[in-house]
């Protein structure tokens, strides 16, 4: 997105790819990330409260993102518009896996400033939402802070994909070719939201 703003591409391909290779996935359960976490059943399910970690996926996904006026030129059909792009992060002590405190995260109030857009005006939100207990409380206190009790609709494909870096780059895709068909994915998996 950087360099479409500054002028330096006109198109540029984003990718993420991810393999689960022995020693990450051997980190991961010696840090007691993945489900099922000593209690239940192995499953991805965000925002429940059966929720019992992230189940661990690989995937790899590739989104065109190019400025209006070159997809036009080649006639290429625009499936979505972005208009910011915003990162945080949680810091951590070295080998300890984040922990998610409660307290105020401006990512999403910075992403919609910049995009111009006001909480009211969104309807749908695809949540990283990887099901792990602390994960998923914080996005939703993050999602009530900024949008209130009234927001949008709620969505994720993790539960579908299983948790991998590449993700990212999948929910941008996903949320472009659902939205243009006027789909509106559920999350029918829920029996025990954590939040309503």
């Amino acid at each position: 997105l950087a360099l479409l703003r500054a002028g330096r591409a006109s198109v540029v391909i984003a990718c993420g790819v991810d393999e689960l290779f022995p020693v990450l996935y051997e980190t991961l359960v010696r840090l007691r990330v993945p489900s099922p976490r000593g209690r239940g059943t192995e499953a991805c399910r965000p925002f429940d409260q059966r929720h019992n970690g992230p189940v661990l996926g690989e995937g790899a996904t590739a989104v065109v993102l190019e400025l209006p006026e070159h997809a036009q030129r080649r006639g290429a059909p625009m499936l979505a518009e972005v208009r910011s792009a915003c990162w945080g992060g949680i810091p951590t002590r070295p080998g300890r896996f984040p922990v998610l405190c409660q307290g105020h995260y401006p990512i999403l109030e910075q992403a919609l400033a910049e995009a111009a857009v006001r909480p009211e005006d969104v309807d749908m939100a695809y949540l990283s939402s990887c099901g792990d207990p602390q994960h998923d409380a914080l996005e939703l206190a993050c999602i009530a802070d900024t949008f209130g009790p009234h927001g949008p609709l709620l969505t994720s494909v993790t539960h579908l994909t299983g948790e991998y870096g590449a993700l990212g780059t999948f929910r941008v895709a996903a949320a472009a070719a659902t939205v243009r068909q006027g789909l509106s994915p559920t999350l029918d998996y829920l029996h025990q939201p954590i939040r309503t």
